[in-house]
């Protein structure tokens, strides 16, 4: 059975960021770009520092809102699949069970 590159990400992406904040790696660099940038004494290094805390800032935002994505998703599955279960449960007995019973 071949596996659903996003479940693969999503396994991965969930295994990377335990022990801790999953977006600890992105608010540290963040804030020490932001350092950087107040600290720099030339237009060019602040430019730079800027952008990058700007990119780090941008993937912080884009890891939250794809974490909730996925949250969302699987809670609407799990939520189909309890429905599902209910009317299974409500159906009643199909033709094929009364002839072999």
């Amino acid at each position: 059975m071949e596996r659903d590159p996003r479940q693969v990400l999503t396994e991965w992406l969930v295994l990377a960021s335990q022990g801790g904040d999953e977006q600890a790696f992105t608010e540290l660099h963040a804030l020490c770009a932001g350092v950087r940038f107040a600290g720099a004494a030339e237009l060019t290094a602040q430019l730079q520092w800027g952008a990058l805390g700007f990119v780090f800032l941008l993937l912080m935002m884009f890891l939250k809102l794809w974490f909730w994505l996925e949250m969302h998703t699987n809670r609407v599955l799990r939520e189909l699949k309890c429905v599902e279960l209910l009317l299974v449960a409500r159906s009643p007995a199909s033709p094929a069970r009364d002839v072999h019973d």
